[in-house]
């Protein structure tokens, strides 16, 4: 309930200061700036803080920016929110060229805003959390109207002292219809001369972008297809039997696990009827067993990348091969029917009773 006032009530107040701007009216501007503070610093800081510590991952949350890219949005971000302070707190207008800065730094922050809206998906939390750009964009659009009403108010005292600063002003003197467009176009100079600034400091010419792209589960993200065959919170086994060469791993049918369909192996089957086993004959012993695997998996849901790579998934099987023998032989000790047992994990309630009718009906 929390979550949905704090950001509901600033989209509100910003919507409705929107719609008076547009009428040249407001809101008292005591509350217009304890809601701008609110949109522009307080939720965009604790939403990066959140998720500055994750990490690309396809269990549990998983960062928004690609972990390795992330530094590159992040100084864009303080520098569009740096751009709006400027414009809020400053009277005068700025000379030419550092006027035209801002308004590019505006616009690329009305821009960013959209894509993050659009990489958030629709759902749970997420879906909510993406109405807070809302604000963002709309008090950016509104910097820029009052920005060019004051240059328009002060443009005499600014004409520019060389070529490049009469050319700014030239743009920033035009009307709206042609000034922002054009403005839209400057904002890619702009950015490729911060990416190669940011070079230097170990970043990608396309950081931008693959802040975006180089993540799991979100909307702009283009490496879902790392994840798939990952089953989160079940055995790790599961992944190793999906994504190791066939030759080595000898995936055997199809399988249901929560409702999500899985590769079966012998080694996932002979597994999970060990473990079914122990749970029937021994709970407490189950329970231990059960918690230390549930840490050793928490640790394998954390780097399943590695496993995109066959021979890892490969080696993982091998060295699993002793432990998957000695759980055939405890089958084969305490179970009257193992391959049975064996037989029957990951099938669907459904078939499992029509296995149970047909041995039933047997003499």
């Amino acid at each position: 309930m929390v979550i949905y006032f704090i950001v509901f009530l600033p989209a509100a107040l910003v919507l409705l200061e929107f719609l008076l701007f547009l009428r040249d009216r407001g809101l008292p501007r005591v509350i217009f700036h304890i809601v701008e503070f609110i949109s522009i610093i307080v939720l965009p800081v604790s939403f990066l803080k959140d998720d500055l510590g994750e990490i690309n991952q396809c269990c549990g949350n998983t960062a928004f920016f690609s972990p390795e890219h992330r530094a590159s949005l992040y100084v864009l971000i303080v520098l569009c929110t740096s751009a709006y302070a400027v414009g809020t707190l400053r009277r005068r207008v700025l000379p030419p060229l550092p006027e035209v800065l801002l308004n590019c730094l505006l616009i690329v922050g009305i821009v960013l805003n959209m894509a993050m809206a659009v990489h958030q998906k629709d759902d749970d939390l997420d879906g909510i959390l993406s109405i807070f750009h809302i604000p963002i964009i709309l008090l950016f659009l509104m910097m820029l109207v009052r920005n060019h009403r004051l240059f328009l108010a002060q443009a005499e005292t600014h004409r520019g002292r060389n070529m490049l600063e009469h050319r700014c002003w030239q743009l920033l003197h035009a009307s709206p219809w042609a000034k922002y467009p054009l403005l839209l176009v400057l904002c890619v100079p702009v950015l490729a001369v911060l990416a190669g600034l940011l070079m230097l400091f170990g970043q990608k010419p396309d950081s931008f972008i693959r802040a975006f792209t180089d993540t799991y589960r979100h909307g702009l993200s283009q490496l879902d297809h790392e994840c798939a065959g990952v089953v989160c919170g079940g055995h790790y086994l599961c992944t190793v039997a999906a994504r190791g060469h066939a030759s080595v791993v000898h995936p055997e049918r199809l399988g249901v696990r929560g409702g999500e369909t899985i590769i079966c192996n012998r080694q996932l089957l002979v597994a999970n009827a060990f473990e079914e086993l122990v749970e029937q004959r021994f709970p407490r012993l189950h329970r231990v067993i059960r918690r230390n695997y549930d840490r050793v998996g928490e640790q394998v849901e954390r780097h399943y990348q590695l496993l995109d790579h066959k021979w890892v998934s490969d080696l993982v099987h091998v060295a699993m091969k002793p432990l998957e023998w000695f759980f055939v032989l405890v089958l084969y000790t305490f179970d009257r029917h193992p391959e049975r047992r064996i037989a029957v994990q990951y099938l669907s309630v459904n078939e499992r009773r029509c296995i149970a009718d047909q041995l039933a009906q047997r003499p």
